[in-house]
């Protein structure tokens, strides 16, 4: 397949994905989302963000945008639909690794369009999945990519260290790996 019509199918699923999710841009904080961002003093800076605890990575994520973009939730849904594109690239160049292009563009579309992720996209206190699946499927990709170097794997552990930082589940990816 040439590289246009690849790109075209690319941007093709992501642009589904982003139609597919559209009701985010006028969601509210839901279930936890309020007690996670607004109401988390960690989130706002009234107190710092523990770095020895669990889930730092994704409290940091949250002050950033709570402080740098805006205290709405759309720019909090926002965010996440972004990680959820970005995961949905990073596992269609995985994909690439054993799959001509149009299989793995398949794969990408079952990723993003799976009714599982909802809850990733749609819920702001569920970012720490997103950001525990976008370090994980990055530190995979390099695993596949520059195993045969010490660096490679250096730079892939110090990438599953991130996604762990971000969600404690990420771990399963080093038996993968």
């Amino acid at each position: 397949m040439s590289l246009a019509r690849s790109c075209l199918g690319l941007a093709g699923v992501l642009a589904l994905t982003v139609m597919a999710y559209a009701p985010v841009r006028t969601a509210t904080f839901v279930y936890e989302d309020e007690n996670a961002v607004s109401l988390n003093p960690a989130v706002s800076g009234t107190v710092p963000i523990a770095v020895n605890r669990a889930r730092w990575l994704s409290a940091l994520s949250h002050r950033l945008v709570f402080h740098f973009i805006s205290r709405r939730p759309l720019a909090s849904h926002l965010v996440n639909l972004s990680l959820h594109l970005l995961a949905g690239v990073l596992v269609w160049r995985i994909a690439l690794t054993w799959l001509s292009a149009w299989p793995a563009l398949v794969v990408m579309a079952c990723f993003l369009l799976h009714p599982m992720q909802t809850e990733a996209v749609a819920y702001v206190a569920s970012r720490s999945e997103l950001l525990a699946a976008c370090f994980a499927l990055a530190a995979f990709w390099l695993y596949t990519r520059v195993s045969g170097h010490w660096w490679g794997v250096l730079m892939a552990c110090v990438v599953v260290a991130f996604a762990v930082c971000a969600k404690e589940s990420a771990i399963v990816i080093v038996p993968l790996m």
